[in-house]
């Protein structure tokens, strides 16, 4: 069976007890595959306290159906491994969010929120609980126009 090259970048760092991911391009079951294998590396950090995720989407261009199903699973089991909060920032009237709406688990546990800018993500999970500060060097990060 014939391995396709991943399609999709991505940023990942841990912040306290956020992880923050920033993701740009079209993606494919491969690059998901290789960011749930960068995240499963953060978890260890996290001592198996309950963590949040924010996710800059503004670059992300939608993913393939196969990349959907993957990341379903993927993000349902990081719920089961202490994901309780993520936000996303997306343009408003995006279709991302319609995908994103998909994808994200139906979980008393979880709750997810989009939102336009770093620092509306950044207030919303402060008020979930999580301290997430990113300085500009951090927000630059963000950006993974090259």
């Amino acid at each position: 069976m014939k391995r396709f090259t991943a399609h999709g970048k991505y940023k990942l760092w841990l912040e306290n007890q956020v992880i923050v991911l920033a993701a740009a391009g079209g993606w494919n079951k491969e690059a998901a595959q290789e960011l749930f294998e960068s995240i499963s590396q953060l978890l260890p950090a996290l001592n198996g306290n309950k963590f949040a995720k924010l996710v800059d989407a503004r670059q992300w261009e939608l993913g393939t159906p196969d990349f959907q199903y993957l990341t379903e699973s993927a993000l349902q089991e990081l719920v089961e491994q202490g994901l309780t909060r993520e936000v996303f920032i997306v343009q408003k009237g995006s279709l991302k969010k319609d995908q994103l709406k998909l994808i994200t688990p139906k979980d008393s546990r979880y709750q997810r929120t989009f939102v336009e800018t770093p620092e509306q993500a950044i207030n919303w999970l402060k008020e979930q609980g999580f301290n997430c500060v990113l300085d500009n060097s951090m927000q630059s990060h963000l950006c993974l126009a090259e």
